[in-house]
Protein backbone atom coordinates (compact mmCIF):
# COMPACT_ATOMS: atom_id res chain seq x y z
CA UNK A 1 0.00 0.00 0.00
CA UNK A 2 1.34 3.40 -0.99
CA UNK A 3 1.72 5.69 2.04
CA UNK A 4 0.76 8.85 0.13
CA UNK A 5 -1.90 8.12 -2.52
CA UNK A 6 -3.93 5.32 -4.04
CA UNK A 7 -6.06 5.25 -7.18
CA UNK A 8 -9.69 4.30 -6.54
CA UNK A 9 -12.05 2.95 -9.21
CA UNK A 10 -14.81 5.51 -8.72
CA UNK A 11 -16.14 7.75 -11.46
CA UNK A 12 -17.95 11.06 -11.16
CA UNK A 13 -21.30 11.38 -12.85
CA UNK A 14 -20.64 13.00 -16.25
CA UNK A 15 -23.13 15.76 -15.30
CA UNK A 16 -20.77 16.91 -12.53
CA UNK A 17 -17.86 17.16 -14.93
CA UNK A 18 -20.06 18.99 -17.45
CA UNK A 19 -21.13 21.48 -14.76
CA UNK A 20 -17.54 22.28 -13.82
CA UNK A 21 -16.38 22.48 -17.44
CA UNK A 22 -19.29 24.82 -18.23
CA UNK A 23 -18.25 27.08 -15.34
CA UNK A 24 -14.73 27.16 -16.74
CA UNK A 25 -16.03 27.88 -20.25
CA UNK A 26 -18.31 30.74 -19.17
CA UNK A 27 -16.09 32.28 -16.50
CA UNK A 28 -12.69 31.53 -18.02
CA UNK A 29 -11.79 29.86 -14.74
CA UNK A 30 -13.31 29.34 -11.34
CA UNK A 31 -11.98 30.68 -8.09
CA UNK A 32 -9.09 28.95 -6.38
CA UNK A 33 -11.31 27.19 -3.87
CA UNK A 34 -14.75 27.27 -5.46
CA UNK A 35 -17.42 25.62 -3.31
CA UNK A 36 -20.61 24.23 -4.69
CA UNK A 37 -23.28 21.80 -3.65
CA UNK A 38 -24.41 19.40 -6.34
CA UNK A 39 -27.03 16.80 -5.58
CA UNK A 40 -25.14 14.27 -7.71
CA UNK A 41 -22.09 14.57 -5.46
CA UNK A 42 -24.29 14.19 -2.42
CA UNK A 43 -25.41 10.85 -3.82
CA UNK A 44 -21.78 9.71 -3.97
CA UNK A 45 -21.35 10.72 -0.33
CA UNK A 46 -24.60 8.90 0.53
CA UNK A 47 -23.20 5.74 -1.10
CA UNK A 48 -20.25 5.76 1.33
CA UNK A 49 -21.57 7.39 4.55
CA UNK A 50 -19.01 5.72 6.84
CA UNK A 51 -16.11 7.18 4.87
CA UNK A 52 -17.14 10.40 3.09
CA UNK A 53 -18.53 13.51 4.73
CA UNK A 54 -20.31 16.76 3.97
CA UNK A 55 -18.19 18.40 6.63
CA UNK A 56 -18.87 21.93 5.44
CA UNK A 57 -22.07 21.17 3.53
CA UNK A 58 -20.31 21.84 0.24
CA UNK A 59 -17.63 20.26 -1.88
CA UNK A 60 -14.63 22.20 -3.09
CA UNK A 61 -12.48 22.34 -6.12
CA UNK A 62 -8.83 23.10 -6.00
CA UNK A 63 -7.99 25.18 -9.04
CA UNK A 64 -4.40 25.69 -10.11
CA UNK A 65 -3.65 27.69 -13.24
CA UNK A 66 -0.35 27.38 -15.07
CA UNK A 67 2.43 28.68 -12.85
CA UNK A 68 0.51 28.13 -9.60
CA UNK A 69 2.15 26.36 -6.73
CA UNK A 70 1.32 26.07 -3.08
CA UNK A 71 3.61 25.59 -0.13
CA UNK A 72 4.21 22.13 1.29
CA UNK A 73 1.55 21.60 3.95
CA UNK A 74 -0.32 19.16 6.14
CA UNK A 75 -4.13 19.37 6.16
CA UNK A 76 -5.30 19.45 9.77
CA UNK A 77 -9.00 19.86 8.93
CA UNK A 78 -9.08 16.34 7.43
CA UNK A 79 -6.91 13.22 7.44
CA UNK A 80 -7.78 11.99 3.97
CA UNK A 81 -9.30 13.34 0.76
CA UNK A 82 -10.97 11.62 -2.16
CA UNK A 83 -9.89 13.70 -5.16
CA UNK A 84 -11.41 13.52 -8.62
CA UNK A 85 -9.54 15.10 -11.52
CA UNK A 86 -12.17 17.11 -13.39
CA UNK A 87 -10.55 19.49 -15.84
CA UNK A 88 -7.19 19.89 -17.56
CA UNK A 89 -5.22 17.42 -15.46
CA UNK A 90 -2.13 15.66 -16.79
CA UNK A 91 1.58 16.06 -17.34
CA UNK A 92 2.90 19.38 -16.08
CA UNK A 93 0.69 19.45 -12.97
CA UNK A 94 1.40 17.14 -10.06
CA UNK A 95 0.87 16.64 -6.37
CA UNK A 96 4.22 16.22 -4.67
CA UNK A 97 4.75 14.56 -1.32
CA UNK A 98 7.61 15.56 0.96
CA UNK A 99 9.56 14.78 4.08
CA UNK A 100 10.41 17.80 6.25
CA UNK A 101 14.14 18.04 6.88
CA UNK A 102 15.94 19.43 9.93
CA UNK A 103 15.66 23.20 10.03
CA UNK A 104 12.11 23.38 8.66
CA UNK A 105 9.31 24.94 10.71
CA UNK A 106 5.51 24.46 10.77
CA UNK A 107 3.15 27.44 10.80
CA UNK A 108 -0.58 27.06 11.48
CA UNK A 109 -2.82 28.50 8.77
CA UNK A 110 -6.48 29.50 9.02
CA UNK A 111 -8.99 28.49 6.39
CA UNK A 112 -11.71 30.52 4.72
CA UNK A 113 -13.55 30.68 8.06
CA UNK A 114 -11.68 32.88 10.56
CA UNK A 115 -10.51 30.95 13.60
CA UNK A 116 -10.76 27.58 11.84
CA UNK A 117 -7.39 25.95 11.20
CA UNK A 118 -7.05 24.21 7.85
CA UNK A 119 -3.45 23.13 7.95
CA UNK A 120 0.17 23.62 8.81
CA UNK A 121 2.51 25.06 6.20
CA UNK A 122 6.14 23.99 6.28
CA UNK A 123 8.86 26.55 5.61
CA UNK A 124 12.43 25.44 5.06
CA UNK A 125 14.12 22.40 3.62
CA UNK A 126 12.02 19.47 2.38
CA UNK A 127 12.78 16.34 0.37
CA UNK A 128 10.43 15.08 -2.36
CA UNK A 129 9.47 11.46 -1.62
CA UNK A 130 6.68 10.81 -4.16
CA UNK A 131 4.84 12.45 -7.06
CA UNK A 132 1.31 11.94 -8.39
CA UNK A 133 0.05 13.14 -11.78
CA UNK A 134 -3.62 12.60 -12.63
CA UNK A 135 -5.37 12.37 -15.98
CA UNK A 136 -8.89 13.75 -16.37
CA UNK A 137 -11.66 11.82 -14.60
CA UNK A 138 -9.42 9.77 -12.34
CA UNK A 139 -10.06 9.30 -8.64
CA UNK A 140 -7.36 9.10 -6.01
CA UNK A 141 -7.31 8.76 -2.25
CA UNK A 142 -4.83 11.28 -0.81
CA UNK A 143 -3.19 11.00 2.60
CA UNK A 144 -3.46 14.65 3.65
CA UNK A 145 -1.73 13.87 6.96
CA UNK A 146 1.44 13.66 4.88
CA UNK A 147 3.31 16.76 3.74
CA UNK A 148 2.18 17.63 0.19
CA UNK A 149 1.75 20.46 -2.34
CA UNK A 150 0.49 21.00 -5.89
CA UNK A 151 2.88 22.20 -8.56
CA UNK A 152 1.33 23.28 -11.86
CA UNK A 153 3.91 24.16 -14.47
CA UNK A 154 1.90 23.80 -17.66
CA UNK A 155 -1.85 23.15 -17.34
CA UNK A 156 -4.04 26.23 -18.04
CA UNK A 157 -6.95 25.29 -15.74
CA UNK A 158 -6.27 22.23 -13.58
CA UNK A 159 -9.34 21.52 -11.43
CA UNK A 160 -9.73 18.76 -8.86
CA UNK A 161 -12.93 18.08 -6.94
CA UNK A 162 -12.08 17.15 -3.36
CA UNK A 163 -14.40 15.32 -0.97
CA UNK A 164 -13.37 15.03 2.66
CA UNK A 165 -13.05 11.63 4.28
CA UNK A 166 -13.87 11.34 7.96
CA UNK A 167 -11.46 8.49 8.66
CA UNK A 168 -7.72 7.92 8.42
CA UNK A 169 -6.03 7.10 5.14
CA UNK A 170 -5.53 3.46 6.16
CA UNK A 171 -9.19 3.09 7.18
CA UNK A 172 -10.36 4.62 3.87
CA UNK A 173 -7.91 2.42 1.94
CA UNK A 174 -9.17 -0.71 3.71
CA UNK A 175 -12.80 0.30 3.08
CA UNK A 176 -12.33 0.83 -0.67
CA UNK A 177 -10.11 -2.27 -0.94
CA UNK A 178 -12.90 -4.28 0.71
CA UNK A 179 -15.20 -3.11 -2.08
CA UNK A 180 -12.63 -4.12 -4.71
CA UNK A 181 -12.14 -0.49 -5.79
CA UNK A 182 -8.39 -0.07 -5.21
CA UNK A 183 -6.09 -0.01 -8.24
CA UNK A 184 -2.80 -1.54 -7.15
CA UNK A 185 0.28 0.12 -8.59
CA UNK A 186 3.33 -2.11 -9.05
CA UNK A 187 5.45 0.69 -7.59
CA UNK A 188 3.41 0.75 -4.36
CA UNK A 189 5.57 -1.95 -2.82
CA UNK A 190 8.50 0.49 -2.92
CA UNK A 191 6.63 3.06 -0.83
CA UNK A 192 4.55 0.91 1.47
CA UNK A 193 4.01 1.47 5.15
CA UNK A 194 1.15 -0.77 6.16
Amino acid sequence: MNLYHTRVNLQLDPAIISTVKELVRTKGTISKYYHFNIELIDRLVDDHPDILTRKYGVHGTSTHQAGDTNLPHYDTSRQTALNFSVNDCGEGASTLFYRALPGSTKVTMEGLTPGIEWGKVVYGPVQTVDTLTLCDNQCVLINTDELHAVRNYARPNRIVLSIDCKVSYKEAYDYFAGLGLIEVDVLDSDRSLF
